[in-house]
């Protein structure tokens, strides 16, 4: 009898695992999915850069963070396809899309994985000829116009995302190439802000922007590869989103030794590109002058990243990131990025190039007393970090970076760069003097000297 029992126990506790396992494969993750909304902007034409496996996976990869639970295990991807030539519009892809209908969770991610795979519905979309250019020329100002109303009415309860698979040529609209030359550094305002005065620019809140394929041109279309020009028809973009208020730019270099991978039309093309069997609307060639680069520099590797970054120590005052007084949140959040996206863009490139490497931002505040120091520190530590984050706001897809990047608060201690006399001899407050100590620094790991004092001003803290 007790051996009977003690089978059926045993017998009982194998199914209850067995259930357990299968509960596991199907019900575990079936938790709703909430999907991001994505807008991708591209098009097959000519002067395009066209779809290799690089670009494939970058489509692949924001459509899947698009899918959105509907009913029970069903999900729908909320992405919309935007054909960009002088007439952007939004394209769908058909019949049943990238709608998923499944009964259990694991059914659901075995379908989503398959979309992208040769044959499968995104695959031949891309693949189609929905996305042929149909007018001439090209308003890439006006697509991002489009893209922003579009993710305005989609439902995705996630994030929004622009992904932009163009080249970034612009021979059409407010924003045309051939009449607006981005090189020219004689004028008081740049591109961007002449588009910001006159209204021209979309609003891109709570947008991210990325561009995966910006200056990688092809057919007749050529542009001057050396770093220089490169940087500033980047930077032209950066600008330009930066001041539509997005949530974020993501730039995904394309480059390989100073030069795009450029596809011509009527030559042979490699295996892993896909190209339209059709004759591309005509696109005008825009003439970009050449950047003679610095005659120190003239035999440096043209290519940004080889070329050794040194950071050199750099400090803002309160009033030039704009803090509010005895505060640590900015005036004007734009205002501060435009003051910051320069060092951002230099500690990145420093970073890049040795993993040893570390950047100190250092907060620090005016002696109130001129008998003793303030008490603690929080005020210059809040505004360092404040710093901090907006630099790394403005390095969005650098997450590996983030933890060589340190904030700390020195008080109102004796540092190099920080005058110790706010008092005049005579007693009587000097505000202009307090101004310059209310600063934040930001030096790198290789100044040894900054280091050593900033180790001795904390040290000096703690032992109060």
């Amino acid at each position: 009898m007790i051996k009977k029992i003690m089978t059926i126990l045993v017998i009982v506790g194998v199914l209850g695992v067995a259930i357990g396992s299968l509960y596991w494969i199907f019900f575990a993750t079936s938790g709703p999915i909430e999907g991001d909304n994505v807008v991708i902007i591209l098009s097959h034409r000519a002067n395009t850069f066209e779809l290799d496996q690089e670009s494939m996976g970058m489509i692949e990869e924001y459509v899947m963070k698009s899918f959105q639970t509907t009913v029970d295990y069903n999900v729908e991807a909320n992405v919309v396809f935007i054909v960009n030539d002088s007439r952007p519009r939004q394209v769908h892809i058909e019949g049943e899309g990238l709608y998923i209908e499944a009964r259990n969770s694991h059914t659901r991610q075995r379908r989503m994985d398959t979309i992208g795979a040769e044959g499968g519905v995104l695959y031949n979309f891309l693949q189609s000829d929905s996305l042929n250019a149909v007018y001439e020329e090209v308003d890439m100002l006006g697509a991002l116009w489009l893209a922003s109303d579009v993710i305005r009415g989609m439902n995705g309860s996630g994030a929004n995302y622009i992904l932009s698979l163009d080249p970034g040529l612009s021979s059409f609209g407010n924003f045309n190439m051939r009449k607006v030359n981005i090189f020219d550094t004689d004028v008081e305002k740049t591109v961007a802000q002449r588009l910001e005065a006159a209204g021209m620019l979309p609003n891109l809140e709570s947008i991210t922007v990325v561009f995966g394929n910006l200056g990688a041109f092809g057919g007749v279309q050529s542009i001057p590869m050396q770093v220089e020009s490169r940087n500033v028809f980047v930077d032209t973009w950066r600008d330009i989103i930066v001041r539509s208020e997005a949530e974020g730019f993501i730039y995904r270099e394309r480059w390989q030794g100073g030069t795009s991978h450029i596809i011509h039309y009527g030559e042979e093309v490699p295996d892993d590109v896909a190209r339209p069997e059709f004759n591309p609307p005509f696109v005008s060639t825009i003439i970009f002058p050449t950047i003679e680069p610095p005659t120190d520099y003239v035999n440096v590797i043209e290519t940004e990243r080889s070329a050794e970054v040194n950071l050199e120590m750099i400090t803002f005052t309160n009033t030039e990131l704009g803090f509010m007084a005895n505060r640590s949140c900015f005036l004007d959040e734009d205002s501060a990025s435009l003051v910051l996206e320069e060092i951002a863009f230099q500690i990145t490139r420093y970073l890049e190039q040795d993993s040893e490497r570390m950047i100190y931002i250092v907060g620090s505040v005016a002696r109130l007393n001129r008998e003793r120091p303030n008490a603690g520190g929080g005020l210059s530590e809040e505004r360092a970090h404040r710093v901090r984050e907006h630099i790394l706001r403005l390095l969005v897809g650098q997450e590996h970076i983030e933890g060589r990047v340190i904030a700390v608060g020195a008080n109102c201690e004796v540092l190099p760069w920080r005058n110790a006399h706010e008092w005049n001899e005579d007693g009587t407050w000097n505000e202009i003097q307090a101004e310059l100590n209310r600063v934040t620094a930001i030096f790198s790991s290789a100044d040894t000297e900054s280091v050593q004092a900033l180790e001795n001003a904390l040290e000096n803290l703690r032992e109060r």
